[in-house]
């Protein structure tokens, strides 16, 4: 792939090369991507899966929230957006949720009132695919919080996915997934991402009406984490 943020030159399309980083474990999808949106910054990654998750103090139970702390430990300007300002007290009885919901809530919450003073940009609003979509056409990427179990990519038949098995065709329960939007097609309405569950650097895609669904769902509170460049 070429190194430029810009691979086409119609305003349709747009695609962002992204250096791809798989997940290591089940639980690793965020600094996955993560790791992904610092190499694409020039930023150093190797501190993520050390002293970075070590100071989150966030185990294997990775929120958005602590991707933004991440961002702020790294300089990268961002902004955090999403519909729920802490924990939804339903999650409790939520499968995805529920093993480690008392201890998540907690650390969770307490991140969300000390945002502002750890320098965190975080907004309680909903966002329509149209600001994704301008975000993108600015060369600037994204990491989206997605239920993984409604998002069928249009070349899963071709892809081999190693730790979550294609939950889409699967399951029908809540899984949450992070992944990185780095591009769209307007004409074909397809939405362009970095998978960190599959093996391979290849970029994924989904049409931009499943894209919704799949962020929107119950359980993702449409978090998303704007990245910028500058």
């Amino acid at each position: 792939m070429e190194d430029s943020d810009e691979l086409s030159p119609s305003d349709d399309v747009k695609m962002i090369s992204v250096p791809f980083q798989p997940q290591k474990y089940n639980w690793d999808c965020g600094l996955a991507c993560s790791c992904m949106v610092l190499r694409f910054l020039d930023k150093n990654c190797d501190t993520v899966y050390s002293s970075d998750l070590k100071l989150l103090q966030c185990g294997e139970s990775v929120w958005t929230i602590h991707l933004a702390l991440l961002m702020k430990l790294h300089d990268v300007r961002h902004c955090f957006s999403t519909v729920t300002l802490g924990v939804d007290k339903n999650y409790a009885n939520e499968s995805y949720y529920k093993n480690r919901f008392n201890e998540d809530e907690r650390l969770v919450n307490e991140l969300f009132e000390n945002a502002e003073e750890k320098g965190i940009c975080v907004e309680r609003r909903s966002v329509e695919l149209a600001e994704i979509l301008n975000h993108v056409s600015d060369g600037n990427i994204l990491i989206c919080l997605i239920d993984y179990s409604v998002l069928a990519c249009v070349n899963c038949f071709t892809e081999s996915c190693t730790l979550l098995k294609c939950f889409g065709n699967c399951i029908h329960c809540y899984q949450g997934h992070f992944i990185v939007v780095c591009g769209y097609d307007k004409s074909k309405q397809l939405i362009y991402f970095m998978n960190p569950n599959i093996s391979h650097a290849e970029i994924g895609s989904c049409t931009m009406k499943e894209f919704d669904v799949a962020r929107k769902r119950y359980g993702t509170d449409e978090d998303l984490l704007f990245i910028y460049k500058d």
